[in-house]
């Protein structure tokens, strides 16, 4: 029997993790209609920090436990979206690596870091340099906590995390 999925409730749940208001929507839209590209092999276990969050959103819909849930029951594409990618990682660092900035500040400085919006909101709507942010980020061309070039080459996602948290 399947649970009641409601794709604007889901998109609406990651919002209010990611956002404290709603000057961001287009920005989120497009980071939600894009999908999770991973190069390094390692980066593929950030594609499961996306999917975990479903969990969560099924759980707080419904009262279930996230290991209660399996995700297959439901309707979301089979590979996240670099929405859902930044919001789940950004769950995990605070879980894992006690990260103390909420998942809001997380995704605020990863969007200044790869330039996806720096307060210029001509730049933050156009949807091609957003993709292009996104692809320089994937390809391992820009960092989204910020470290300089030599610093994160050949480095996946976690390592760079912690990276950032316990050596800047």
């Amino acid at each position: 029997m399947g649970r009641i999925f409601s794709e604007e409730g889901y998109f609406d749940f990651l919002y209010d993790l990611a956002f404290v208001d709603d000057d961001y929507v287009e920005i989120a839209k497009v980071l939600h209609d894009t999908t999770f590209e991973w190069v390094l092999r390692m980066d593929e276990n950030r594609m499961y920090d996306g999917i975990e969050i479903r969990k969560y959103y099924l759980s707080d819909e419904h009262g279930y436990l996230p290991k209660d849930i399996d995700v297959n029951d439901y309707i979301f594409p089979k590979y996240p979206s670099v929405f859902e990618v930044l919001v789940g990682f950004s769950n995990r660092m605070r879980r894992d690596l006690s990260c103390e900035m909420e998942i809001f500040e997380l995704i605020e400085m990863f969007l200044k870091n790869t330039k996806i919006f720096l307060g210029n909101w001509e730049v933050a709507k156009n949807k091609e340099k957003i993709l292009n942010s996104i692809k320089k980020w994937e390809n391992g061309a820009i960092s989204i906590f910020g470290l300089p070039k030599g610093d994160f080459e050949g480095l996946d996602l976690w390592s760079q995390a912690s990276l950032w948290l316990y050596e800047g």
